[in-house]
């Protein structure tokens, strides 16, 4: 059990928010009953209470890993080291990066203080001149160096085709720009050792390069919130799934599954899903051992952010089908988690739910919700300001940084039409071209990618006028809340074009020698 005293505020709000969340919910239910919806109303008001039932869903799972990360979750510890180390196999995996990128993951690897291990370079560049500068880096720090012209099965299939190279009985996965501090590998091979039925161990993802941008700083925040109380919470309940980088996997047990999924871009979570099911168990090790860096421009965030939801789509329906096949290869919270984390880019759609309707009730007098006002203000207003303040409770609580709950909302906003793509490109098994995401350069997203946001601030301008215009003749409480909900999100969808400015270059030097510096002291 963590230090309570920091959290005991966090519990009391979170307390307190789920009690008006329940009555809130209970008042949204009935309403859906009340008399004098149109066929068009009910319509609306289906797609807004789903909404609503999609958010809370997933508010409730944030809750209760929050609960299970601060009264169970233990950072297991191993200090020895066998007297016979084991080999463990590093694969770098890399796919048209940029050579000063792919030289600072590459150098920081080679400096692992462990042995014996072998690094492979797994190089699936379809650019000579990327592909020429990634085999001399190999070259040049004796790394062995593996491409592929065939390119099947993504990443996935680029790790499987190096598997019967590698002598190793660990396998450990680095993207391009994911550099380790020098003891890593010593500090998880013991806990590897102490149990064989750890399948892998994932570590947390930090992104380095936090002042080049305002997305780079929010896409750190969102990543913080998931490496914290989510991903310890889904430890606790041995419901934690690979990340794809900075994890060690076993070997012996990957090749029981026949290695990573091939058939989606997440191999990660679709492998974590057959050892789990093969009752393998998984750990979450919360040390921030791994610097690397993330999205810097708006486009950057949409190519990441598109490629995740369109993996986990695919992996989605695998899951729903496991679960009505063979409901007992995962315990309950396995379950749970695994659709809770499946389904979170549906909050896509979500959006879209909540955004529609002050527009149709503004402009067409479309009622997707009968409820007095007054009841209406009494049961949300405590529902979401509780929900705030426990949110930024409990992220201060973990070290700070709770003014950027409003920044990772907006950009979540702001990202929903690249979630919806990515749905209706999963079912229609769309096939995809892989793309790396940038993080050094690149394009501001054009306006006309932006259609979606500009056609819905149009609307929302519109709707706004038209409800003050009717404001002025008389005061209508459903009015001055459908106003007030299209201020919001007017201001909301605004923001795409504060994200969507060009992020400062930034170099990394300093950054690293200031983590080496960091990797020492802690190692001392």
């Amino acid at each position: 059990m963590k230090e309570t005293e920091k959290f005991i505020a966090p519990f009391i709000l979170a307390l307190l928010f789920l009690s008006f969340l329940s009555l809130y919910m209970i008042v949204r239910f009935i309403a859906l009953f009340a008399p004098g919806y149109t066929t068009i109303d009910f319509i609306l008001a289906i797609l807004l209470f789903l909404g609503e039932v999609f958010i809370v869903y997933n508010i409730l799972g944030f809750v209760l890993n929050f609960m299970k990360s601060v009264l169970k979750y233990r950072e297991t510890e191993k200090f020895f080291i066998p007297a016979l180390r084991p080999m463990v196999s590093i694969a770098i995996a890399s796919y048209n990066e940029e050579p000063s990128v792919l030289e600072e993951t590459i150098l920081t690897v080679v400096n692992l203080d462990y042995e014996p291990k072998e690094i492979f370079l797994l190089d699936d560049s379809t650019k000579k001149e990327l592909r020429e500068a990634a085999e001399k880096l190999a070259e040049k720090y004796g790394v062995k160096y593996v491409h592929r012209t065939h390119r099947r099965g993504f990443k996935a299939g680029a790790l499987n085709d190096a598997l019967p190279l590698m002598r190793g009985e660990y396998l450990v996965v680095f993207d391009a720009d994911q550099r380790p501090s020098p003891n890593y590998l010593r500090l998880l091979i013991p806990l590897m050792e102490a149990d064989e039925k750890i399948a892998f161990i994932q570590t947390p993802q930090y992104y380095a390069n936090l002042e080049a941008s305002l997305v780079a700083k929010t896409a750190a925040y969102q990543q913080s919130i998931f490496y914290t109380y989510i991903s310890e919470g889904k430890s606790v309940k041995n419901a934690m799934f690979s990340c794809g980088t900075n994890c060690i996997y076993r070997i012996k047990a990957l090749r029981e599954v026949g290695g990573f999924d091939e058939t989606t871009v997440t191999e990660d979570i679709a492998t974590s899903l057959e050892l789990h099911r093969r009752g393998y168990r998984s750990l979450y090790y919360n040390r921030v051992y791994v610097t690397g860096e993330g999205p810097t421009l708006l486009s950057s965030y949409f190519i990441q952010q598109f490629r995740w939801a369109y993996g986990v789509f695919t992996v989605l329906g695998r899951t729903l089908k496991y679960l009505f096949t063979s409901p007992r290869s995962l315990s309950k919270w396995q379950w749970w988690e695994y659709l809770l984390s499946g389904s979170w880019y549906l909050v896509g759609f979500a959006h879209l739910f909540l955004l529609l309707p002050p527009i149709f009730f503004l402009l067409f007098r479309v009622r997707p919700l009968i409820l007095d006002p007054v009841a209406y203000a009494l049961t949300f207003v405590p529902y979401f300001i509780f929900s705030i303040l426990f949110f930024i409770a409990a992220i201060n609580a973990q070290g700070g940084g709770g003014k950027w709950a409003w920044f990772s909302q907006f950009l979540l906003l702001v990202t929903f039409p690249v979630y919806i793509f990515a749905f209706f490109s999963a079912v229609a098994r769309r096939k995809i071209m892989f793309q790396v995401t940038p993080k050094r350069g690149g394009r501001k997203v054009p306006l006309k990618s932006l259609s979606p946001h500009i056609l819905l601030m149009f609307l929302f301008l519109v709707s706004i006028f038209v409800g003050v215009s009717e404001l002025l003749e008389t005061l209508d409480y459903a009015v001055l809340v459908n106003v007030i909900w299209a201020l919001f999100f007017l201001f909301g969808l605004s923001t795409v074009f504060i994200f969507n400015r060009e992020g400062k270059e930034m170099y990394h030097d300093r950054y690293l020698f200031e983590r080496f510096e960091l990797w020492n002291h802690m190692e001392n």
